[in-house]
């Protein structure tokens, strides 16, 4: 959220399978000239694409050409912006177990 408002001349934002709000999401959408796009998590060939949000600045309208796996981001999108891979705030309750690459599982607060 503090993107979204902070930064005056952003002109392109690429996130990918990171924690994001929903509402910091539709923040952005709502900038001026800013357009927002969230490609959602698909399988392709037994793996797991994450989700990705794209944020770009353009004087025309947005495309119209997107693929079916591809929103457009607006006051009215309620997708929550999650991986099934990772733990998020939005699809979380309040805690969640994450094994390490040794074995452990530390708590990740979500």
């Amino acid at each position: 959220m503090a993107l979204a408002q902070g930064c005056p001349c952003l002109k392109y934002l690429w996130v990918q399978d990171c924690p994001v709000s929903l509402e910091g999401v539709k923040a952005l959408a709502r900038r001026p000239g800013l357009h927002v796009e969230v490609v959602r998590e698909i399988e392709m060939q037994g793996m797991t694409v994450p989700w990705q949000m794209i944020a770009y600045a353009s004087a025309t309208s947005p495309r119209k050409d997107r693929p079916d796996h591809i929103d457009a981001v607006d006051a009215s999108y309620d997708v929550p912006v999650i991986s099934k891979e990772m733990p998020h705030s939005d699809n979380v309750a309040k805690r969640s177990s994450v094994s390490n690459s040794d074995g452990n599982s530390p708590d990740y607060e979500g």
